[in-house]
């Protein structure tokens, strides 16, 4: 390897600590990165839920290939993307890594409601980037244009962890995608307004880098 091709692998690339995954070596936004992207969205000729989902399927798979045997996290995600946007856009300088301790109080939240006169409650966890891909996965191979509805399922589901029924806990974790989805059509739509609600106060501290996780103008 020359030493300039060996000198500019080195400025181009950091190492940094993710708040769930430990220490990595990534790379900066760079012209592979962009275009990979550009391949991957191509010439916005799907629609718009198409696109967001794409986009965000190709951050999460770039995250996950850096170390396929870590389970990064939404966390991590934000982390890392926060750090992307930092090297090409004028910010208010690095995120603080306690900001994104809000995230944790996703699992100290509980959504009552009635389902059929029976006691129904809901409990979030912080997802994976593996299980939010299983979602994108899901939702892209469907036969039917993709609407709002589907991102709908995506912002919420990707955080459910169990349902209780009448005192009896359903791990989400144990339904397939398909069963998941059918669940999700299942719900009252004010009902899954009240999830997406929580999560969105729940998050309110970290907003403004969750407004980038499916801006794809950000790096595109």
């Amino acid at each position: 390897m020359s030493e300039l091709l060996d000198k500019f692998k080195q400025l181009c690339t950091s190492t940094i600590t993710l708040p769930d995954s430990g220490e990595i070596t990534l790379s900066k936004v760079n012209v592979d990165f962009q275009s990979k992207l550009h391949n991957t969205l191509g010439d916005f000729s799907d629609n718009d839920t198409s696109i967001v989902l794409k986009y965000l399927q190709y951050i999460n798979e770039y995250i996950i290939n850096i170390d396929l045997g870590r389970q990064f996290t939404f966390k991590d995600k934000l982390w890392i993307i926060n750090f992307w946007r930092q090297d090409v856009a004028d910010t208010n300088g690095p995120l603080d890594i306690k900001d994104l301790n809000v995230i944790e109080k996703l699992k100290e939240r509980t959504i009552n409601f009635n389902l059929n006169t029976l006691s129904t409650t809901v409990k979030l966890t912080q997802s994976t980037l593996i299980h939010e891909n299983n979602i994108i996965d899901f939702l892209l191979n469907q036969e039917k244009e993709l609407n709002e509805t589907d991102i709908l399922f995506f912002d919420a589901f990707r955080f459910l962890d169990v349902i209780t029924i009448d005192s009896k806990d359903y791990e989400l974790s144990n339904l397939t995608m398909e069963e998941l989805y059918q669940l999700y059509t299942l719900f009252n739509v004010d009902d899954i307004k009240t999830i997406l609600q929580t999560i969105t106060t729940t998050l309110e501290d970290i907003s403004d880098i969750r407004s980038l996780e499916g801006d794809f103008s950000s790096f595109y």
